[in-house]
């Protein structure tokens, strides 16, 4: 209980900076860039500290390259945008300073199509684009620092942790404004529909999210959704795209875009998140349905292989993902899957050529990497492995999975410094400040280590020092 105080403590620290940075006093137009990418670390670091984030290579590289997508037809941007996946039921997304989107999986797992992430991708942008936040502090949309802090604090933690965050910032005496103003979904809301048109993607997606949101909207409105109570009116918005579209048209080059890669996404996430029970009825239930496509079906026998998987019965798991790939002769991220299975199986030396083969045929694979390096480390080949692994690290740097098992590498050929930074930027990422700290003072204490690993932990430590300011 202690702990879990002294996170909220900091979080509300770090926000009050968010707060006094893009303050009345600061218009946001001198909010400099520094500044923002500093605060956006922070913030990053006290999500990580709050919720645990699925950052598994092929996770966060899907949703990465749909953002990246918004991000090629919005312009030049200021930040580096940063896209991540938070394990919640919650119906929730939000913006943060420096381009930091997170998405809750609870929200994902309501949507029906890659058009409609990225209407709701293409929408959190918009926010970013427009800096409405800052504006909205600008504007005297926040009374004070200290009630913007509770206000984003509430909307970030959302469930039953909100109400008593938003009543803390109302006891003040101030009046804390959690929505979005009307100008502000409607730039939103207007920019993700140009967006989408440029991208040649279907706009009506767009109205589609808004109508799951006032469906739930209508169905839970004892307790509205935390993406509800931030990104008001889905009724008005959702007249106001159709407005839209009524007026332009559908463009007659609107790509088909194929599902395949967001349903296998969808399911990754259901079978990290739901019962499993639940998802047996769930995908049971879509392989039942009179009118499902060989797409519904093949995708909701992804969903059972990689729940078999999950649970250990590898071979229904490998039977069940041979039926996709079938189907999918041509989908190399399945080969990865049943890669991995075979790897969590034992039959490394099935797997060997498989993942072999992916890696070589898709260089750009962050989920071939990692799968071929958990294995090469499994069959004892750790060079191997690691060079798989800084794949990975030059695109996903902070992912602490990844960061822990290269150094139990090093642990194991006695290079203990080089082990204990790693551990260090491993726990940091995980959000454990302490421990990160007291990897970080035993791998300093290493005379042994070369001096480029001591110049990183140096880097590690100043990181370190700016977080905990």
């Amino acid at each position: 209980m202690a702990q879990g105080s002294l996170s909220l403590k900091k979080t509300v620290a770090t926000l009050c900076t968010v707060a006094l940075l893009s303050g009345s006093a600061l218009p946001a137009a001198s909010f400099s860039i520094k500044e923002e990418r500093e605060v956006g670390e922070k913030l990053v670091y006290q999500v990580r500290q709050a919720f645990p984030l699925l950052e598994e290579p092929d996770i966060s590289q899907y949703i990465t390259s749909l953002g990246d997508d918004v991000l090629s037809v919005a312009g030049i941007q200021y930040f580096k945008y940063h896209f991540y996946v938070i394990k919640s039921s919650e119906f929730n997304a939000f913006s943060a300073p420096s381009g930091m989107i997170f998405f809750y999986s609870g929200l994902i797992t309501k949507m029906e199509s890659e058009n409609e992430l990225v209407a709701v991708l293409a929408h959190e942008i918009g926010h970013s684009v427009k800096r409405h936040i800052a504006s909205g502090q600008k504007e005297g949309a926040y009374s004070t620092g200290a009630a913007l802090a509770l206000a984003i604090l509430g909307i970030a933690v959302g469930g039953d942790a909100a109400p008593a965050l938003i009543t803390g910032a109302l006891a003040t005496g101030q009046t804390v404004n959690l929505h979005y103003s009307r100008v502000h979904e409607q730039e939103a809301d207007a920019l993700a529909y140009h967006w989408l048109c440029k991208m040649k993607r279907n706009p009506q997606a767009e109205v589609q999210m808004l109508a799951i949101m006032r469906r739930i909207a209508r169905y839970r409105s004892e307790k509205l959704p935390q993406y509800l109570l931030t990104h008001p009116n889905p009724e008005e918005r959702m007249n106001t795209v159709a407005s839209f579209i009524d007026s332009d048209g559908i463009p007659e080059d609107t790509r088909v875009i194929d599902n395949f890669a967001f349903l296998r996404f969808k399911y990754r996430l259901l079978v990290l998140t739901e019962d499993p029970d639940t998802l047996r009825n769930y995908f049971g239930n879509r392989l039942a349905r009179r009118d499902a496509t060989e797409q519904t079906r093949a995708m909701a026998t992804y969903g059972l292989a990689r729940l078999a998987c999950e649970e250990m019965n590898f071979d229904n798991a490998l039977k069940l993902i041979d039926e996709v790939i079938t189907v999918y002769p041509r989908k190399r991220i399945l080969k990865v899957d049943k890669g991995v299975i075979l790897t969590e199986a034992g039959k490394l030396n099935e797997a060997l050529p498989l993942l072999e083969k992916v890696h070589r045929d898709d260089a750009a694979s962050l989920y071939a990497s990692w799968a071929l390096g958990r294995l090469y480390q499994q069959m004892g080949r750790v060079q191997d492995a690691l060079h798989c692994y800084k794949e990975v690290q030059r695109v996903n740097p902070g992912y602490p999975k990844l960061l822990f098992e290269m150094g139990q590498i090093e642990a194991r050929q006695g290079n203990n410094g080089i082990a204990n930074y790693y551990l260090a930027s491993s726990q940091l990422y995980a959000g454990n400040m302490k421990m990160a700290k007291a990897s970080l003072n035993r791998a300093l204490g290493d005379t042994s280590m070369p001096k480029a690993f001591k110049k990183r932990c140096f880097d590690l430590q100043e990181k370190i020092k700016d977080l905990e300011k």
